[in-house]
């Protein structure tokens, strides 16, 4: 327990939670949650048990740990995209401004490390997200503690 920093990889296109819809079928509303967000979360998981197999009894945080949590998503470049916008892509001179969102994405990688790495996101007082254009599109997701 307590690293203190952990760091890993969510390998695909970046991924933004999707609000629940609400529902109402004869007259009784019902909400309803998009199943890619617990799929999602399920992949977070995965990608964190595996490059940290051997915390999986405990929390790797205290409970009253205060944490910061820096997450980057990288996005594929458009085929479209000419050479040389590829090469600004790449050098970060440009950066993706399309969906899912910086606040969306960070909020499928809290909740999925919720009772897995920490009690609960509401420790995380420090965040920060950026999206960014990459040739193999991924998720990095560090966790510290502060």
């Amino acid at each position: 327990m307590d690293n203190h920093n952990y760091f890993f990889v969510v390998s695909g296109e970046p991924f933004g939670k999707k609000r629940p819809r609400a529902r109402v079928i004869a007259g009784h509303a019902s909400i309803h949650n998009d199943p890619a967000n617990e799929n999602y979360e399920l992949k977070v998981i995965n990608a964190f048990r595996q490059a940290y197999p051997n915390l999986t009894n405990e929390l790797g945080f205290g409970e009253d740990d205060y944490l910061q949590a820096t997450i980057v998503a990288y996005y594929s470049i458009p085929k479209a995209f000419s050479k040389k916008k590829r090469e600004l892509a790449l050098n970060q001179a440009i950066r993706p401004t399309k969906k899912p969102d910086v606040d969306n994405i960070a909020k499928s990688i809290q909740d999925a490390l919720n009772k897995v790495l920490y009690r609960d996101d509401s420790q995380i007082v420090l965040l920060i997200v950026g999206k960014r254009y990459a040739d193999v599109p991924r998720v990095e997701v560090s966790i510290t503690k502060i």
